[in-house]
Protein backbone atom coordinates (compact mmCIF):
# COMPACT_ATOMS: atom_id res chain seq x y z
CA UNK A 1 0.00 0.00 0.00
CA UNK A 2 1.10 3.59 -0.55
CA UNK A 3 2.35 5.03 2.71
CA UNK A 4 3.69 8.31 4.03
CA UNK A 5 5.63 8.57 7.25
CA UNK A 6 4.90 5.77 9.71
CA UNK A 7 3.13 6.96 12.84
CA UNK A 8 0.97 5.50 15.61
CA UNK A 9 0.43 2.11 17.23
CA UNK A 10 2.00 -0.74 15.27
CA UNK A 11 0.91 -4.02 16.82
CA UNK A 12 2.81 -7.30 17.02
CA UNK A 13 0.50 -10.31 16.60
CA UNK A 14 1.15 -13.25 18.90
CA UNK A 15 2.05 -16.44 17.05
CA UNK A 16 -0.38 -19.19 18.12
CA UNK A 17 0.76 -22.82 18.33
CA UNK A 18 -1.07 -26.11 18.75
CA UNK A 19 -0.16 -28.77 21.31
CA UNK A 20 2.46 -30.19 18.96
CA UNK A 21 4.23 -26.87 18.56
CA UNK A 22 2.96 -26.24 15.02
CA UNK A 23 1.67 -22.80 14.06
CA UNK A 24 -2.11 -22.47 13.93
CA UNK A 25 -2.36 -20.42 10.76
CA UNK A 26 -6.10 -19.90 11.07
CA UNK A 27 -5.68 -18.49 14.56
CA UNK A 28 -2.90 -16.20 13.36
CA UNK A 29 -5.22 -14.81 10.70
CA UNK A 30 -7.85 -14.10 13.35
CA UNK A 31 -5.26 -12.30 15.51
CA UNK A 32 -4.37 -10.12 12.50
CA UNK A 33 -8.05 -9.34 11.92
CA UNK A 34 -8.37 -8.47 15.62
CA UNK A 35 -5.50 -5.97 15.37
CA UNK A 36 -6.93 -4.33 12.25
CA UNK A 37 -10.44 -4.15 13.73
CA UNK A 38 -9.06 -2.52 16.90
CA UNK A 39 -7.66 0.36 14.89
CA UNK A 40 -3.96 -0.51 14.77
CA UNK A 41 -1.94 1.74 12.48
CA UNK A 42 0.36 -1.07 11.36
CA UNK A 43 1.33 -4.74 11.81
CA UNK A 44 4.84 -5.96 12.72
CA UNK A 45 5.82 -9.65 12.46
CA UNK A 46 7.88 -11.72 13.28
CA UNK A 47 9.82 -10.03 16.07
CA UNK A 48 10.55 -10.70 19.74
CA UNK A 49 6.98 -10.34 21.02
CA UNK A 50 5.70 -12.75 18.35
CA UNK A 51 8.22 -15.41 19.35
CA UNK A 52 10.45 -15.32 16.27
CA UNK A 53 13.36 -17.17 18.00
CA UNK A 54 11.31 -20.39 18.14
CA UNK A 55 10.19 -20.23 14.50
CA UNK A 56 11.95 -22.17 11.76
CA UNK A 57 13.11 -20.29 8.70
CA UNK A 58 10.33 -21.98 6.73
CA UNK A 59 7.71 -20.85 9.26
CA UNK A 60 8.99 -17.29 9.11
CA UNK A 61 8.89 -17.26 5.32
CA UNK A 62 5.40 -18.76 5.20
CA UNK A 63 4.13 -16.50 7.97
CA UNK A 64 5.31 -13.41 6.12
CA UNK A 65 2.97 -14.30 3.26
CA UNK A 66 0.08 -14.97 5.66
CA UNK A 67 0.56 -11.60 7.35
CA UNK A 68 0.67 -9.63 4.10
CA UNK A 69 -2.25 -11.46 2.48
CA UNK A 70 -4.48 -11.31 5.55
CA UNK A 71 -3.81 -7.62 6.16
CA UNK A 72 -4.67 -7.08 2.49
CA UNK A 73 -3.38 -3.53 2.27
CA UNK A 74 -5.66 -2.19 5.02
CA UNK A 75 -2.71 -0.95 7.11
CA UNK A 76 1.08 -1.05 6.63
CA UNK A 77 2.96 -4.29 7.23
CA UNK A 78 6.51 -4.25 8.59
CA UNK A 79 8.24 -7.64 8.31
CA UNK A 80 11.01 -8.80 10.65
CA UNK A 81 14.12 -9.79 8.68
CA UNK A 82 16.71 -10.08 11.46
CA UNK A 83 19.16 -12.93 11.04
CA UNK A 84 22.16 -14.57 12.66
CA UNK A 85 24.25 -13.17 9.81
CA UNK A 86 23.92 -10.87 6.84
CA UNK A 87 23.38 -13.85 4.53
CA UNK A 88 20.57 -15.13 6.77
CA UNK A 89 18.91 -11.71 7.00
CA UNK A 90 19.17 -11.27 3.22
CA UNK A 91 16.96 -14.33 2.68
CA UNK A 92 14.14 -12.81 4.75
CA UNK A 93 14.69 -9.41 3.17
CA UNK A 94 14.23 -10.83 -0.33
CA UNK A 95 11.01 -12.45 0.81
CA UNK A 96 9.72 -9.17 2.24
CA UNK A 97 10.50 -7.40 -1.03
CA UNK A 98 8.77 -10.12 -3.07
CA UNK A 99 5.65 -9.79 -0.92
CA UNK A 100 5.67 -5.98 -1.25
CA UNK A 101 5.88 -5.32 2.48
CA UNK A 102 5.67 -1.66 3.42
CA UNK A 103 8.88 -1.85 5.44
CA UNK A 104 11.25 -4.21 7.23
CA UNK A 105 12.67 -4.27 10.74
CA UNK A 106 15.85 -5.94 11.97
CA UNK A 107 17.90 -6.25 15.10
CA UNK A 108 21.63 -6.66 14.80
CA UNK A 109 22.74 -10.35 14.82
CA UNK A 110 21.33 -12.02 17.94
CA UNK A 111 23.40 -15.20 18.44
CA UNK A 112 26.97 -13.96 18.10
CA UNK A 113 27.06 -10.26 18.91
CA UNK A 114 28.98 -7.98 16.57
CA UNK A 115 31.27 -5.56 18.37
CA UNK A 116 32.95 -4.18 15.27
CA UNK A 117 31.03 -1.18 13.98
CA UNK A 118 32.12 -1.79 10.40
CA UNK A 119 30.67 -5.31 10.54
CA UNK A 120 27.37 -3.90 11.81
CA UNK A 121 27.25 -1.44 8.93
CA UNK A 122 27.92 -4.29 6.47
CA UNK A 123 25.12 -6.39 8.02
CA UNK A 124 22.53 -3.64 7.47
CA UNK A 125 23.93 -2.87 4.02
CA UNK A 126 23.26 -6.49 3.04
CA UNK A 127 19.61 -6.04 4.07
CA UNK A 128 19.51 -2.71 2.27
CA UNK A 129 20.60 -4.23 -1.04
CA UNK A 130 17.60 -6.58 -0.99
CA UNK A 131 14.82 -4.08 -0.32
CA UNK A 132 13.42 -0.85 -1.67
CA UNK A 133 11.35 0.07 1.40
CA UNK A 134 12.13 1.78 4.72
CA UNK A 135 14.26 -0.15 7.22
CA UNK A 136 13.64 0.02 10.96
CA UNK A 137 16.60 -0.73 13.21
CA UNK A 138 15.42 -2.49 16.35
CA UNK A 139 17.90 -1.62 19.09
CA UNK A 140 17.42 -4.37 21.65
CA UNK A 141 19.59 -6.23 24.14
CA UNK A 142 18.81 -9.54 22.41
CA UNK A 143 20.90 -8.32 19.47
CA UNK A 144 24.12 -6.34 19.49
CA UNK A 145 23.29 -3.17 21.43
CA UNK A 146 23.96 -0.14 19.25
CA UNK A 147 25.28 3.18 20.51
CA UNK A 148 23.78 6.48 19.40
CA UNK A 149 26.89 7.13 17.30
CA UNK A 150 26.55 3.74 15.57
CA UNK A 151 22.87 4.32 14.77
CA UNK A 152 23.64 7.76 13.37
CA UNK A 153 26.33 6.18 11.18
CA UNK A 154 23.84 3.56 9.96
CA UNK A 155 21.33 6.28 9.11
CA UNK A 156 23.99 8.12 7.11
CA UNK A 157 25.56 5.12 5.35
CA UNK A 158 22.65 2.73 4.72
CA UNK A 159 20.21 4.14 2.19
CA UNK A 160 16.89 2.77 3.42
CA UNK A 161 17.49 3.01 7.17
CA UNK A 162 14.96 5.65 8.20
CA UNK A 163 13.43 4.55 11.53
CA UNK A 164 14.62 3.27 14.90
CA UNK A 165 12.73 1.17 17.43
CA UNK A 166 14.61 1.95 20.64
CA UNK A 167 14.49 -0.51 23.56
CA UNK A 168 17.85 -0.20 25.33
CA UNK A 169 18.35 1.49 28.66
CA UNK A 170 18.11 4.24 29.68
CA UNK A 171 15.55 4.48 26.90
CA UNK A 172 14.63 8.13 27.34
CA UNK A 173 18.26 9.29 27.25
CA UNK A 174 18.93 7.29 24.10
CA UNK A 175 15.79 8.62 22.39
CA UNK A 176 16.67 12.24 23.14
CA UNK A 177 20.29 11.81 22.07
CA UNK A 178 19.31 10.04 18.89
CA UNK A 179 16.77 12.68 17.85
CA UNK A 180 19.23 15.46 18.62
CA UNK A 181 22.10 13.94 16.63
CA UNK A 182 20.47 12.02 13.77
CA UNK A 183 19.47 14.84 11.45
CA UNK A 184 16.72 14.84 8.80
CA UNK A 185 17.39 11.28 7.54
CA UNK A 186 15.70 9.93 10.67
CA UNK A 187 11.95 9.87 10.00
CA UNK A 188 10.98 8.70 13.46
CA UNK A 189 11.75 6.79 16.63
CA UNK A 190 9.28 4.19 17.89
CA UNK A 191 9.05 3.06 21.49
CA UNK A 192 8.71 -0.52 22.68
CA UNK A 193 10.05 -2.27 25.80
CA UNK A 194 6.56 -3.35 26.81
CA UNK A 195 5.39 0.29 26.95
CA UNK A 196 6.97 0.60 30.39
CA UNK A 197 8.29 4.06 29.51
CA UNK A 198 5.43 5.18 27.30
CA UNK A 199 4.53 8.28 29.31
CA UNK A 200 8.18 9.38 29.34
CA UNK A 201 8.94 8.59 25.70
CA UNK A 202 6.21 10.66 24.09
CA UNK A 203 7.26 14.05 25.49
CA UNK A 204 10.72 13.25 24.16
CA UNK A 205 9.60 12.90 20.57
CA UNK A 206 8.71 9.31 19.69
CA UNK A 207 6.31 8.98 16.75
CA UNK A 208 4.73 5.67 17.72
CA UNK A 209 4.82 2.42 19.65
CA UNK A 210 5.40 -1.17 18.58
CA UNK A 211 3.70 -3.44 21.08
CA UNK A 212 2.33 -6.95 21.58
CA UNK A 213 -1.14 -7.08 20.10
CA UNK A 214 -3.38 -7.43 23.13
CA UNK A 215 -2.15 -4.22 24.74
CA UNK A 216 -0.90 -2.21 21.80
CA UNK A 217 -3.98 -2.41 19.65
CA UNK A 218 -6.79 -1.76 22.07
CA UNK A 219 -8.41 0.95 20.00
CA UNK A 220 -5.00 2.53 19.37
CA UNK A 221 -4.88 3.17 23.15
CA UNK A 222 -8.44 4.44 23.32
CA UNK A 223 -10.06 4.04 26.71
CA UNK A 224 -13.65 3.19 27.49
CA UNK A 225 -15.42 6.24 28.86
CA UNK A 226 -12.87 8.63 27.39
CA UNK A 227 -13.11 10.58 24.15
CA UNK A 228 -9.35 11.08 23.98
CA UNK A 229 -6.78 8.63 22.63
CA UNK A 230 -3.02 8.67 22.73
CA UNK A 231 -2.96 8.36 18.95
CA UNK A 232 -5.59 9.78 16.64
CA UNK A 233 -5.10 8.68 13.04
CA UNK A 234 -1.42 8.22 13.80
CA UNK A 235 -0.95 11.65 15.37
CA UNK A 236 -0.13 12.05 19.05
CA UNK A 237 -2.66 14.02 21.08
CA UNK A 238 -2.37 15.60 24.51
CA UNK A 239 -3.51 13.45 27.42
CA UNK A 240 -5.66 14.92 30.14
CA UNK A 241 -5.29 13.96 33.80
CA UNK A 242 -7.97 11.29 33.57
CA UNK A 243 -6.47 9.60 30.53
CA UNK A 244 -2.98 9.76 32.05
CA UNK A 245 -4.26 8.11 35.23
CA UNK A 246 -6.02 5.33 33.31
CA UNK A 247 -2.99 4.73 31.11
CA UNK A 248 -0.64 4.65 34.11
CA UNK A 249 -2.79 2.03 35.83
CA UNK A 250 -3.08 0.01 32.64
CA UNK A 251 0.69 -0.03 32.14
CA UNK A 252 1.32 -0.92 35.78
CA UNK A 253 -1.05 -3.86 35.58
CA UNK A 254 0.38 -5.21 32.33
CA UNK A 255 4.09 -4.72 32.96
CA UNK A 256 4.41 -5.73 36.62
CA UNK A 257 3.47 -9.35 35.94
CA UNK A 258 6.29 -11.52 34.58
CA UNK A 259 3.62 -13.79 33.13
CA UNK A 260 2.19 -11.01 30.96
CA UNK A 261 3.03 -12.78 27.71
CA UNK A 262 0.90 -15.76 28.70
CA UNK A 263 -1.80 -13.40 29.99
CA UNK A 264 -1.89 -11.65 26.62
CA UNK A 265 -2.34 -14.94 24.79
CA UNK A 266 -5.06 -15.92 27.25
CA UNK A 267 -6.91 -12.70 26.44
CA UNK A 268 -6.62 -13.38 22.73
CA UNK A 269 -8.03 -16.85 23.40
CA UNK A 270 -10.90 -15.37 25.38
CA UNK A 271 -11.64 -12.98 22.52
CA UNK A 272 -11.99 -15.94 20.16
CA UNK A 273 -8.88 -15.13 18.13
CA UNK A 274 -6.89 -18.14 19.31
CA UNK A 275 -8.96 -21.32 19.39
CA UNK A 276 -6.35 -24.02 19.83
Amino acid sequence: MSQGAFRGVFTIPSTPFDRNGDIEWGDLKRVIDFCVDCGAHGIVWPVNASGFPVLTDEERLQGMRVIVEQTAGQIPVILGVQGVSGHHAAMFSRRAQELKADGVIAMAPYVQELEDEGALVQYFQVIDREVDVPIFIQNHARGSVLSIDTMVRLLNEVEHVEYIKEETFPVTHVIMGLIEQAGPKLKGVFGGAGDRYLLFEHPRGVVGQMRRAIVGCVGGWRFEGSKTSLWDDGTIVRLGDFERHVLSRSLAETTSDQKFAQSADDKLSNSGCIRS
